[in-house]
């Protein structure tokens, strides 16, 4: 069985914080610039992807202010 980690990061629109569960190794190929998120994590939901994207990047937007920020937008 893979070491699983837990990580979160924070939508910089509201501040909720958001959690998923990625294995270790995946993770660090992914922090390494090694692979893209969607191959790496190919199991995972876009939503579940957006979290581990916003944990390396720094920048993340939750479900429901992405949505707000789309219908702003248009």
């Amino acid at each position: 069985m893979q070491d699983s980690v837990q990580i979160f990061t924070f939508c910089s629109e509201c501040g909720i914080a958001n959690t998923v569960f990625a294995e270790r190794e995946q993770l660090g190929k992914y922090l390494l610039d090694r692979q893209t998120v969607q191959v790496l994590f190919y199991s995972m939901t876009m939503e579940e992807r957006q979290v581990v994207e916003g944990f390396r990047n720094g920048t993340y937007l939750c479900e429901d202010c992405w949505n707000n920020f789309i219908e702003e937008t248009e």
